[in-house]
């Protein structure tokens, strides 16, 4: 079954836009349809119409607005000429323009009136500054909790333009952040009730007393010699009014020995009409690292978040000074050769002039020259300053020295050290050790002594044996008188013939025909002995002690 025209544009309402509106009892007010009217072509040719809708015991019924009581409808507005509690709901307006339509929706909402007062203007209000963050506060504590319903608005000046910090809280505080830095601003806050509004005077404040300034940027350094520039620019939002000073840090990291505990600082004054700084620092220890970091300084002392450190070493250079104290200590005589320690104390750090990478120990016999020093040479590392000389011979001497060396190059050498040669350990002309010349000598010494000895034992013996021997060749000296006589006595007898004497022998030449005539006789000396000697007239004895001898004729 077809429909009729209002039919279709019944089924073609739809609720484009709603508002709300909430009305003081018993006050009069116009109502304006919410549509969307930028798809109308033509105000005039559009048809306006209003319906309530209404709750009753046979459930939600659309009223034309123009028969209620009190309404009176004028193309798009409505007219409530006294506002009641029954004229709550939702009000439907309707534009009509050929086929087409569009609706809009408005939501009344009554209030009763009470009899009250605007907010009361707020007298003070704390004011502080961290950075370029302002926090402002007003009535604190539990003051803030009576004031329900209550909504605040909090708005600065530079003295230039309107800022709002914030708007519609219900707090008692306010948190602003600024992206520029001002040296003063002027705050209102504003309070807002059911009643009115009511705004305060304005608190001027100074931030120029507790801001904190940004740290410097572009922070560059460069070496010379013995030297090193910094270079910086000022911050973002310098001006003249709140800037003072910059302070520069420096602080020598390397070498360790050297490194400083604290920063040492230099205060260089912030030029209103220059935006980049630099400060050079002179005399420094060539081969060391700095560290450098700055901060800004407002002329009422605040100081800004420091720069990020930045390092950098000097170019190295020769050793200004080379090691000291060099002393050896050998053993004694080794026929494997001696062994020395040598040792010395490092080079000053002061005067290294950067980092000794090693050290170069000379030795040379002392005869020669001291410049000549490639054939022996000993190398250690920078942190080693104890070397060993092994296979010195013990015969010669020795002259020492060391040298430090870093990237740059060499330093000067050290006091020379001589290592002595040990006299009493050379060697004889043979060829014989000295072990067994001592050993030797003590030989020939025991023999000396014992040869002494023997010859002193032999002297006595000697002695002893001279005086018995005198005292013998008494006695035998006595017998031979005897015997003499009794030869003679036998010489007159005719038995011998001729007596000679040698030394203290007797030689008697015997008779032998008057021998024989004797021994008939029974006449023979019986202290005599003599020996017959075949075919010899004359014998030849020879008497001596316990000694004969004879000799043919």
């Amino acid at each position: 079954m077809p429909q009729n025209n209002e039919d279709v544009i019944s089924t073609q309402i739809k609720k484009e836009r709603k508002t709300v509106l909430f009305v003081t009892l018993n006050n009069s007010i116009d109502i304006i349809c919410p549509f969307q009217r930028h798809i109308i072509t033509s105000f005039n040719d559009c048809q306006y119409s209003w319906l309530k809708e209404h709750n009753d015991s046979y459930g939600k019924k659309q009223l034309p607005a123009d028969l209620l009581v009190g309404f009176n409808s004028f193309g798009q507005n409505l007219n409530i000429s006294y506002v009641t509690k029954a004229d709550e709901g939702n009000y439907i307006c309707t534009c009509k323009y050929l086929n087409a339509s569009r609706t809009g929706l408005v939501n009344i909402s009554t209030l009763e009136l009470h009899i009250g007062e605007p907010p009361k203007k707020i007298l003070h209000a704390d004011i502080s500054t961290k950075g370029i963050t302002t926090t402002v506060a007003w009535n604190k504590s539990n003051l803030c909790q009576k004031l329900n319903g209550y909504r605040f608005q909090v708005n600065y000046t530079d003295g230039q333009r309107w800022y709002i910090g914030c708007n519609n809280t219900t707090k008692c505080s306010c948190i602003m952040s600024r992206h520029i830095i001002i040296t003063s601003i002027e705050i209102v806050i504003t309070a807002t009730n059911k009643f009115g509004s009511t705004s305060s005077d304005g608190f001027i404040y100074y931030m120029a007393n507790n801001v904190v300034p940004y740290p410097p940027n572009a922070v560059m350094v460069n070496a010379e010699y013995r030297s090193i520039t910094v270079r910086w620019r000022a911050p973002l939002g310098y001006t003249s009014m709140l800037l003072y000073e910059f302070i520069v840090y420096k602080r020598r990291i390397k070498p360790l020995v050297l490194m400083e505990k604290e920063y040492k600082n230099v205060v260089i004054s912030a030029d209103n009409l220059e935006t980049s700084f630099k400060h050079t620092f002179f005399d420094l220890i060539p081969g060391a690292t700095y560290e450098f970091y700055i901060v800004s300084k407002t002329r009422y002392q605040e100081v800004s978040e420091p720069t990020s450190r930045v390092r950098i070493s000097l170019p190295e250079e020769k050793p200004y000074a080379g090691p000291t104290d060099l002393k050896c200590t050998c053993s004694e005589h080794d026929p494997m050769g001696r062994l020395c320690f040598c040792h010395w104390k490092s080079i000053d750090p002061w005067l290294a002039y950067g980092v000794i990478v090693e050290y170069d120990l000379y030795y040379i016999v002392a005869s020669e020259d001291l410049e000549n020093r490639t054939a022996n040479k000993i190398s250690a590392m920078g942190n080693i300053t104890t070397v060993e000389l092994r296979n010195l011979s013990s015969e010669v001497s020795y002259t020492v020295t060391v040298v430090g060396r870093n990237k740059a190059g060499s330093s000067v050498s050290s006091k020379p050290f001589t290592i002595q040669r040990i006299p009493n350990t050379k060697k004889d002309s043979s060829g014989t050790p000295p072990t067994t010349i001592l050993i030797i000598i003590l030989v020939v010494s025991v023999l000396v002594v014992s040869a002494i000895l023997i010859l002193a034992v032999a002297f006595f013996y000697r002695a002893i044996t001279y005086r018995l021997t005198s005292k013998a060749n008494e006695d035998d000296r006595d017998s031979l008188m005897k015997e003499t006589d009794s030869v003679q006595s036998l010489a007159e007898s005719h038995i011998y013939e001729q007596i000679s004497f040698r030394g203290s022998t007797s030689i008697i030449h015997v008779n032998q025909a008057e021998v024989n005539k004797q021994e008939e006789d029974g006449m023979q000396d019986n202290r005599l002995s003599m020996s017959t000697i075949d075919s010899c007239p004359y014998s030849s004895v020879i008497i001596a002690s316990g000694y004969h001898e004879s000799d043919d004729c």
